[in-house]
């Protein structure tokens, strides 16, 4: 009987040792594959941000660096994807790249005739009326005509000829309170004030 139970104690150390060393062996790999998951998650995780920023950067260009959304979005990705220094690089891009595209209009305001210029200041109190008179009276989300946010600045003031003075004065309105395009604002200040 003793013999009996003797083996039976051994075989109960085995099975227990074997249990020990499978359970083990099941927490290293658990572990492993939780870490292995983590470095995965933390690889995919940089290559969506690193895009992301990309993606973002790529878009401020393309507008023209004009989307303030577009540009929170670019710094916030970067700074998330940066490394010392990058961050403030991109910055000074920014900042070397506004002034550019700020000098445009101010070649184009220097080339009028002085003629032209009393005209251009008496529009400009004209167009402040239209922005405080009209804003009321349209939905300034709704555009002045169909197809309107689908044209460029060109077209656009090729078409206010064609319109009525109430068309013209939304124009004013709906351009006063979303894009504020200078080009447009004229034409349409100088067509209200025939």
């Amino acid at each position: 009987m003793n013999a009996l139970i003797e083996r039976l104690n051994d075989a109960k150390k085995v099975w227990l040792e074997k249990g020990t060393a499978i359970w083990s062996d099941f927490q290293e790999k658990s572990e492993t594959l939780v870490e292995r998951g983590q470095q995965r998650f933390t690889h995919v995780e940089g290559v969506v941000i690193e895009k992301t920023a990309s993606l973002f950067d790529w878009a401020y260009s393309a507008t023209g660096q004009r989307s303030e959304a577009l540009r929170k979005g670019r710094d916030y990705f970067s700074a998330k994807n940066s490394v010392d220094g990058v961050e403030e690089e991109d910055d000074e891009v920014v900042v070397e790249a506004a002034p550019k595209k700020a000098e445009a209009p101010k070649k184009a305001e220097a080339a009028p005739k002085k003629a032209e210029a009393p005209k251009k200041a008496e529009a400009a109190p004209k167009k402040e009326a239209v922005k405080e008179d009209t804003s009321a009276e349209f939905d300034l989300k709704e555009e002045p005509f169909s197809g309107y946010n689908s044209l460029n600045v060109k077209k656009i003031c090729a078409r206010l000829d064609d319109l009525s003075k109430a068309e013209l004065e939304h124009v004013a309105a709906y351009e006063a309170a979303n894009k504020d395009r200078k080009t447009i604002n004229e034409a349409v200040a100088a067509l209200l004030a025939e």
